[in-house]
């Protein structure tokens, strides 16, 4: 049975009630969630059913367009993928049902689709209208959150806004499930209202897939990767099955499927970056290499905005800054973003949120003539209140901080300047309010003022301000290579990598696949 829309209706009708007529056993489709894949004209829903079996199938439309239908694919999984207790004990685990992903093709971007779901066996979910991807910059409205377990309040305060957001950005811990019977299913019903109309792009958190097995496990020596309570067996089995971002081995490569690293363009506005602090990202891993060949790749004409999300914070004003694991993950990709040319990078994992007022590399406060550093925020205060930790003093770049959870708002004016906000999950009152301008345009505009006559107008052609920063960035990066510690500790070069070889050295004595002295090779550092 392929679902139809009713003459001159916006959506199905009757469809999931005719199907629980028929068979009143019937588990209605569930958990359904979006996502945007690698093309503008296409949708990715994820959605469960409980009976197994029958064809999963999409039929949808827009405004004035022909009805269509897709077929996708279903997949499982068992308690003997699961890799430790107590999530592979039979008490604690619950069969997730049939997850069915199937992918929209040929939409007209910012139009809205009406779409019905479901598979042969259970029927089919009531249709959804979605609002569709923004055609440019100033109508873009782009939400971040992290760390949210099953606290509903941000969602709740979400759901308000759902014909006002573009796409939910999430870098990392979603359910908290670790390894408890049925909780990844009480996560997704429970943010379905939203995720089901809003395009949801999650990286993965230490509470997603911590504890990877084999060739993909990465336990470096500088970090709580091993004792981490992490995801209590589950070792990423739930969340890489019920996740379903577009991935890639580079920006013109395969179409795979997977919840590690990716990128995907928001056209007019952004192209975004999600990283994976949970596998590995030191320099020579396959992740940096990607990573290396999709900035490369960045178009800046088409998307003028680079944001890049991943769990783990390089920058934090609470006494886990401590830690060394925020320093070396500091020290491993802030020099790939910023030859990169990153604008904004959005973390969590710690659980609060904190804002930074100037652009910032190596710890320090960046301005002038030089495009380097940009704002670093931390947005894991998005419902989970466990493990919160004491601030410290203020360092100098931070704006603001609050234990308040709630979600963050970025919403790009143009090509070089966007409205950063932080909303309260309580009553939605914005805490936190300023303006976040691109480094090149602030750098490029100084220089000018400086009297270098070679340095574009800020409103120069996106090309033109790419090729200057790229050039000062790499001759900034030269003469900063004798001073600035590849750890990000302020040691001068040699003690620095003198610190990587040991650390390699316990790396491989513990029989781990990591090492990170290749970081030195990179930029010139």
């Amino acid at each position: 049975m392929t679902p139809r829309f009713p003459a001159g209706a916006t959506g199905a009708v009757g469809l999931a009630a005719l199907a629980l007529l028929l068979n009143p056993a019937a588990a209605l489709p569930e958990q359904a969630h979006l996502s945007l894949t690698r093309r503008v004209d296409e949708l990715r829903l994820v959605w469960v059913s409980g009976t197994k079996g029958g064809d999963p199938t999409i039929s949808y439309k827009q405004a004035g367009g022909a009805q269509q239908s897709v077929t996708g694919t279903s997949r499982t999984y068992t308690i003997d993928q699961l890799c430790a207790a107590p999530a592979n004990e039979a008490a604690n685990f619950e069969d997730p049902g049939q997850i069915n992903t199937a992918t929209m093709t040929g939409l007209v971007p910012g139009q809205r689709v009406w779409f019905t779901y479901g598979t042969t066996v259970d029927g089919y979910a009531n249709s959804t209208a979605v609002p569709g991807l923004p055609a440019n910059a100033t109508s873009a409205n782009i939400v971040i959150l992290a760390d949210m377990g099953r606290a509903s309040a941000s969602i709740d305060q979400l759901a308000h806004e759902v014909e006002t957001t573009s796409v939910v950005l999430f870098p990392g811990d979603l359910s908290y499930a670790m390894g408890r019977k049925g909780l990844w299913a009480d996560w997704f019903r429970m943010v379905e209202p939203v995720f089901k109309r809003v395009p949801l792009q999650t990286g993965c958190g230490n509470h997603d897939v911590l504890q990877l097995q084999g060739a993909e496990r990465f336990w470096p020596p500088w970090g709580s990767y091993e004792f981490d309570s992490g995801t209590q067996g589950e070792c990423g089995v739930p969340f890489q099955h019920l996740m379903a971002m577009d991935g890639g081995d580079s920006p013109s490569g395969e179409r795979t499927i997977n919840n590690n690293w990716t990128s995907l363009d928001l056209p007019g506005v952004a192209h975004v970056i999600t990283l994976s602090t949970e596998h590995n990202f030191t320099q020579g891993s396959a992740q940096a290499k990607w990573l290396l060949s999709d900035l490369a790749a960045v178009n800046r004409t088409r998307t003028p905005w680079v944001l890049v999300q991943f769990h783990r914070p390089m920058y934090d004003s609470t006494f886990n800054a401590l830690l060394p694991e925020e320093g070396a993950t500091r020290a491993i990709l802030e020099p790939v973003l910023e030859a990169g040319g990153a604008d904004l990078v959005l973390t969590g994992h710690v659980h609060d949120y904190q804002s930074m007022h100037c652009r910032v590399y190596n710890g320090t406060c960046r301005s002038g003539a030089a495009p380097v550093g940009r704002p670093v925020m931390l947005v894991g205060g998005g419902g989970k209140t466990s493990g919160v930790r004491a601030w410290m003093d203020e360092p100098a770049w931070l704006a603001a901080r609050t234990n308040g959870l709630g979600y963050a708002r970025f919403q790009p004016r143009n090509g070089s300047v966007a409205l950063w906000q932080w909303v309260f999950n309580t009553n939605g009152t914005v805490f936190d309010q300023h303006w976040i301008e691109r480094p090149v345009h602030s750098a490029a505009r100084a220089a000018r003022a400086a009297g270098e006559t070679d340095a574009p107008a800020a409103d120069a052609d996106p090309a033109a301000l790419e090729a200057w920063r790229r050039a000062r960035v790499a001759a900034w990066m030269r003469s900063e290579r004798d001073t600035v510690g590849d750890l990000g500790s302020g040691l001068p070069v040699a003690e620095a990598r003198a610190a990587a070889v040991k650390g390699a050295g316990m790396a491989a004595e513990r029989g781990e696949i990591i090492d990170p002295t290749p970081l030195f090779d990179a930029w010139g550092l």
